[in-house]
């Protein structure tokens, strides 16, 4: 009955209904990879590296959210002020998935010593698929089956370009930023069903973000940070993040989502190019009843270190 219950809301927000709700993958450690929501922050580390990030939502709720992204990002040698990146995406929510690729861009002011402002461009071409064919609509409680024509076939797959900004402040110490990933707002309904095409589109997300390093000691730092998310008619997500850092070798924190999720992560450098991660993270609000948490895991390598020399270390 839950699952039904899942798909039937979701097709209804989908195909009847107009859809304005916030359609950005969502990654619960934004600043394990921060270039997701921000392409301002490509070639921030002067690293040539590759991420991989997947993150399962709400275990045991069939039909949950699941999102794979592979980024690869790097400043060039001989030009430090250009650096250009991209990522591979895979979003799947119940019935329908989308699959896109993004190419980055950014160029970096030195506006004092250590004090840089990246802006970062962005395009985007995703393809977003759905598989109606397989769900069961209706009551157990009452044996009904809901007879919608639009349900029994699979609708075409639909082309979704967009393009995105960002920027991205930073100095040793501390980091701002701001960014809209996906700006335009394209139709995601199906071409050949008025109805549905008339009822699907992206809305624009905004990221405002924040934070700052606190050397406690030799050996350890304390990172607060702050992420804000607005999209037009959807509830405004304001979340936080706290990290311990030991040296360059580990880091442990807890973030919160106020009226979302609380979670706690785990970062761990295995060797000079190798790092892993982990997080998890259970709602706050009546989802909790449904499911046993999201789990997120990332995965790091480092190719090339393009700095001559280290100016000073990247804490972000």
């Amino acid at each position: 009955m839950k699952t039904k219950i899942f798909t039937l809301v979701l097709l209804i927000t989908m195909i009847i209904s107009d859809t304005y709700a916030q359609q950005e993958a969502m990654i619960s450690q934004f600043v394990m990879n921060t270039m997701v929501i921000n392409p301002g922050y490509t070639g921030y580390r002067e690293l040539q590296s590759i991420n991989f990030t997947h993150r399962s939502q709400w275990i045991g709720f069939e039909g949950a959210p699941m999102t794979d992204v592979i980024t690869f990002d790097m400043a060039l040698e001989n030009n430090k002020k250009i650096a250009f990146g991209g990522s591979i995406m895979r979003d799947k929510i119940g019935p329908t998935s989308e699959i896109g690729v993004t190419g980055t861009f950014a160029y970096r002011f030195n506006l004092a010593p250590k004090r840089i402002l990246s802006m970062g461009l962005q395009g985007y071409a995703g393809v977003l698929q759905a598989d109606f064919t397989n769900l069961i609509i209706g009551s157990e409680q009452y044996e009904q089956i809901v007879a919608d024509g639009l349900l029994y076939e699979n609708p075409e797959s639909v082309f979704v370009p967009n393009a995105g900004f960002g920027l991205y402040y930073h100095t040793p110490k501390m980091f701002l930023g701001v960014s809209v990933p996906r700006i335009m707002r394209s139709n995601i309904g199906d071409p050949n069903v008025e109805r549905a095409s008339e009822s699907g589109r992206t809305e624009p997300t905004l990221f405002l973000m924040g934070g700052r390093n606190y050397k406690l000691n030799y050996f350890f730092d304390i990172q607060p940070a702050l992420l804000v998310k607005a999209t037009a008619n959807a509830p405004l997500s304001i979340g936080g993040n706290l990290n311990f850092l030991y040296g360059d070798l580990m880091k442990i924190g807890a973030f919160y989502n106020y009226k979302e999720v609380v979670g706690a992560m785990f970062q761990y450098r295995v060797s000079t190019r190798t790092r892993l991660g982990y997080s998890f993270d259970v709602s706050t609000n009546r989802l909790i009843q449904t499911n046993l948490g999201s789990h997120e895991v990332t995965a790091s390598y480092i190719f090339r270190d393009m700095r001559r020399r280290i100016v000073y270390p990247r804490k972000f």
